[in-house]
Order: structure tokens, then sequence, then C-alpha cells
């Protein structure tokens, strides 16, 4: 009975996150789908009223916002392949007992973790490699991250030895059992540091407005910011009231928004298979 009452606790919380998580979601896609006249008199909720295109003709016909989506794309998909390269080739020796380096390393790691850089000898440092305004700012140092690292490591850690040295009797070097074995064993581990970092990629911000200088470079999110700001400052001068528009700032704020999140939530479903089971091995310590 006890546990009756525990899982229906439990279901009834996960549907109050999960209706906290969708409700802001449809209202946003409605109020982008709606006329500018039910926006503004607040008949928009969970369903579009008067549907009009109009944002969304506004948003897919701006040059910049579309260039801006090419860079989140390119840095997203570069950026995970060379996050899972470089992170697998350091967590996997990390998860050898042999390896003599992996404790000192894994306290520079856990290190990492706990303090932070100090800003300025960063941007200095990151300016000196020749890396401001280049778009590998929004790459290369987000390649390694430690809390990544730390699963990852768990994850190999946990690996059956027994197939490693059968490997090995049969005379595999320590990459062919990584590319052969190890590799197509951690299926939901890759898919789970993949969905991590995408997600990381594409909210690209701090280095962004820290390092990115030219418009061509500009990725999503700081274009959908300065979307905001502008259409904001259109309707203090009255541009929106001057003219009959398909849309106004409300509806393409949503739109804008929409349109920065839906791409990166549709990897999700190819995705969840995997990544629920490597969201759980790979927190588990062996």
């Amino acid at each position: 009975m006890d546990d009756l009452a525990f899982d229906a606790a439990n279901y009834f919380l996960l549907f109050l996150v999960t209706v906290a998580m969708i409700v802001p979601f449809l209202h946003e896609i409605s109020v982008s789908l709606s006329s500018v006249r039910s926006v503004n008199a607040g008949k928009v909720l969970l369903a579009p009223v008067e549907p009009n295109l109009g944002a969304w003709k506004y948003i897919l016909t701006n040059r910049s916002m579309l260039n801006a989506m090419k860079i989140n794309v390119i840095i997203t998909v570069s950026g995970v392949f060379m996050a899972l390269f470089f992170s697998i080739l350091f967590a996997y020796p990390l998860s050898k007992k042999r390896f003599r380096l992996s404790r000192p390393l894994m306290v520079a790691i856990v290190f990492t973790m706990i303090f932070r850089y100090p800003i300025i000898p960063y941007f200095l440092t990151v300016k000196s490699v020749g890396l401001y305004d280049h778009i590998l700012v929004m790459v290369i140092p987000g390649i390694i991250n430690a809390y990544h690292i730390v699963i990852m490591r768990s994850f190999f850690q946990r690996m059956p030895v027994d197939l490693e040295e059968s490997a090995q009797i049969e005379g595999a070097n320590t990459l062919q059992i990584l590319w052969r074995i190890v590799l197509p064993l951690s299926k939901p581990l890759l898919a789970t540091m993949a969905l991590f970092h995408a997600v990381i990629q594409w909210n690209m911000f701090f280095h962004a407005l820290l390092f990115i200088r030219s418009a061509d470079l500009i990725p999503l999110q700081i274009k959908l910011r300065e979307l905001i700001a502008g259409a904001s400052a259109m309707e203090e001068m009255g541009f929106f009231s001057r003219r009959i528009l398909q849309y106004s700032t409300e509806t393409a704020k949503a739109a804008a928004v929409m349109f920065a999140t839906v791409p990166i939530l549709l990897v999700y479903p190819f995705l969840q298979r995997h990544f629920v089971k490597g969201a759980m091995l790979g927190s588990l310590k062996g």
C-alpha cells in the first residue's frame, strides 16, 4: 500500500512538472501563430486564435536569422563530433587502473568543476591564440567538459574487463579494443553525451557575446536577443501603430523563440532510447 501511495504521488508530481513545462511552450507557439489583434486582446492561451503566419514569414525571410541558424548548425555539429572524439580519448585512459596519472588527472578535473577560471585571463588567453572573432572560439574552448569526462570515465569503468582481456589475447591493441569493442557497447553513453553537448552548443551565448564581433558569425541566441530588443525599440517608436502589420512585437518574439528552440528539441526523439539508459549507467560508478 505504501508503494502504491508513493507511486501515485510520484506520478502526480511528474505530471505537474510536465504541465509546467508544456504550457509555456504551447502558449508561445499559439502566440506566434495568432493574429496581432488576438494577442493584443489577450485571447491567446494554449491554441492559436485567428491563425496568422505573418510573424513566421518575418522570421523565415530575415537573412540574418537564417545565417545565425547556419552558424548554430555548424558549431553544434562540429562541436559535438570534436567533443565526443577528444572526450573519449581523454576519459578511456582515466578509467584504467594501470594508468598511473589517472588519479592526479581526475583531481585536476574535479578542481576545474569547483573553481571557475577568471574572466580576464581567460579572455586574454583565448585572444592570444588567435581565436578572437573566429567561429572556432565557439567550439574549441568547450570541447572538454569536466562533467562529461567524469560520466564517461564512470561508464568505461563498468565495462566488463574480460572482453578487453580476450581481445588482447587475440592480438588487438588498445585503439582496436576501443574502436571495435568499447565504443559499440557505449552507444547509450555516446548518445547521452552528444545530446548534452548539442544543447550546450546550440545555446551558445557567453563565448559569442565575449569574443564575436563580426555580424556574419553571430549565433542564434545572440541574434534572438538583438531581434527582441530591436522589435521592442520599433514598438516604442510607434512603428507598429503607424502600419497595419501581420506581426507585432509579441508575435515576432514568440516566433523567434520557437525558431531557436524547436530544432534542438527535434533531435531528442532520435536519441531518447539511448539517452535514458546512458544517463542512468553513466551516473553510476563501478
